[in-house]
């Protein structure tokens, strides 16, 4: 099989995926990055704090860590002088992610039940209030489904 070079994704017939949104979404989907994410996004940045959450091994997480920064989902800075120790925050790009995260864990939650106890709500840190995640539309603002939405080439988009 034949693999990319950014993110080692594949088609069953061999030939890598060419599209930028089926290569984040491999990259993400596979087993933890999305975890990992979802907990740096929420204010778990150390690795000891990370490895905890999750129940990763080290190493595993130490792979994850580099794949996700190495992507661009993740940046390194370091909190220790003496040791070359970091936290991990949400690049730009991996911030723009954050409302399909709450939205996969809301139907996650919804479609295949969370054990009781487990299920969170996403809360807006200045009022409080629960946070939903909506696509909507940049120039009228309205709530858009899946049969009002097309792909257009980016040279057809009017906005950039």
């Amino acid at each position: 099989m034949a693999t990319t070079k950014s993110t080692g994704a594949t088609r069953r017939s061999g030939e890598p995926i060419a599209d930028a949104g089926q290569r984040l979404f491999k990259l993400v989907s596979e087993r933890w990055n999305i975890l990992i994410l979802r907990e740096v996004a929420f204010g778990t940045n150390r690795f000891g704090e990370l490895q905890r959450a999750l129940c990763i091994a080290p190493n595993v997480l130490t792979s994850k860590l580099n794949a996700l920064t190495e992507a661009g989902l993740l940046e390194q800075r370091p909190y220790r002088d003496d040791k070359p120790w970091y936290e991990y925050h949400l690049t730009k790009a991996a911030i723009e992610l954050t409302p399909a995260l709450v939205i996969i864990a809301r139907l996650g939650d919804a479609s295949l039940g969370a054990p009781e106890g487990q299920r969170r709500e996403v809360r807006h840190t200045r009022c409080g209030q629960v946070a939903h995640s909506v696509l909507t539309c940049s120039a009228c603002h309205e709530e858009l489904t899946p049969t009002e939405l097309s792909y257009v080439e980016k040279s057809e988009a009017t906005d950039g």
